[in-house]
């Protein structure tokens, strides 16, 4: 399921938004949403990586 969502951005954001995405051949709507996505993936990908770090951690304080 599509959720629409609103952002303000001035004129120049806007512009530059707008000359990105005729350069990809998409819309500023979905390049903002593509955007969003690869966003909000690499923070997930981060956070998996701290957890995973930070339980090495402790199984090699708890094995010494």
């Amino acid at each position: 399921m599509s959720k629409r969502i609103y952002v303000t951005v001035g004129d120049k954001i806007d512009k530059k938004i707008d000359e990105y995405a005729e350069f990809m051949g998409m819309t500023k709507s979905g390049l903002c949403g593509y955007w969003i996505a690869q966003m909000v993936m690499g923070y997930e990908k981060a956070e998996n990586s701290v957890d995973k770090v930070i339980k090495n951690i402790a199984e090699n304080e708890i094995n010494k």
